[in-house]
């Protein structure tokens, strides 16, 4: 497949409007120098845009480029003079001078191109290098990218990335550590509140039939904190019990006493707590 290249736009002369055809004429020749000239470099254009492109073709088309730019100011600097002169010939210069930028600025675009073809390859390659490896830095939840990223040499990069694998591997770890001791913990005190609120259950339990059984007050058989026939421990364990009940036991509707009583309970909670630590039971 042969490739298509461009060739160089012409330089057309403007149609005279409410000037004379002598006029025209007269203005046209001071403009005839650099159209002559834009003709002539229009040949050289179209041979270059035809060479394949290496350091040769860039000398030559920044060769042709300059000569471009001179015949172009060279233009611009009779413009102003002329127009001042002839304001009645302002749109027909504008005209020519509006063709010639067009055609110049084209030209000396696609000859730029030409010239510093290496470096824009070499941008090119820097951006796509750029791009990919951002792509893989989000991979692991970098938001925030290094500057120059793409001009980094490989092992530079690679070392990099080794770094930020580590650290996405070390915080992934940690959260789900994390999220594991949270869940431990939770469930142990789903254990702990649970086996309370069952203790609590039994006790109220036991006060209320406590409560409703008849109390037989007899001389002949002593209590079991008096009765030397039962162990230390069946009493010790007994007085821990009386503990617990003794604060289920009563209430009080006076705020006197329901104060006086909550201190109390908070004795026996400690009492309690004493007992049974020292004694380990």
């Amino acid at each position: 497949m042969s490739k298509k290249t461009s060739k160089s736009l012409q330089v057309s002369v403007p149609t005279p409007t409410t000037l004379s055809a002598e006029k025209a004429t007269a203005i046209e020749l001071q403009f005839k120098p650099m159209l002559d000239e834009m003709n002539n470099l229009a040949i050289e254009f179209n041979e270059i845009i035809a060479k394949p492109k290496n350091k040769a073709t860039a000398k030559e088309a920044r060769t042709l480029r300059l000569k471009y730019v001179k015949t172009r100011t060279s233009t611009a600097k009779i413009h102003k003079p002329i127009k001042a002169v002839v304001l009645a010939a302002a749109k027909f210069i504008d005209g020519f001078k509006s063709s010639q930028v067009i055609v110049s600025s084209a030209n000396e675009a696609v000859l730029k191109a030409i010239e510093d073809y290496k470096q824009l390859q070499s941008e090119a390659a820097v951006d796509k290098i750029r791009r990919n490896r951002e792509f893989s830095l989000a991979e692991f939840d970098v938001m925030a990218f290094p500057s120059n990223l793409g001009e980094w040499p490989d092992e530079v990069w690679d070392t990099y990335l080794t770094g930020v694998k580590a650290k996405y591997k070390s915080d992934k770890e940690d959260k789900l550590q994390a999220r594991l001791q949270a869940e431990k913990d939770a469930a142990i005190k789903a254990e702990a509140d649970k086996a309370k609120s069952d203790e609590l259950s039994d006790l109220k339990a036991k006060v209320a039939e406590a409560a409703a059984s008849p109390v037989v007050v007899t001389t002949s058989a002593p209590t079991i904190g008096l009765d030397e026939t039962v162990s230390d421990v069946k009493k010790a364990e007994a007085f821990a019990r009386d503990l617990k009940v003794l604060r289920y036991k009563y209430t009080f509707t006076g705020e006197t006493y329901k104060w006086a009583f909550t201190k109390a309970c908070e004795r026996f909670e400690n009492m309690e707590d004493y007992f049974t630590r020292t004694l380990n039971i």
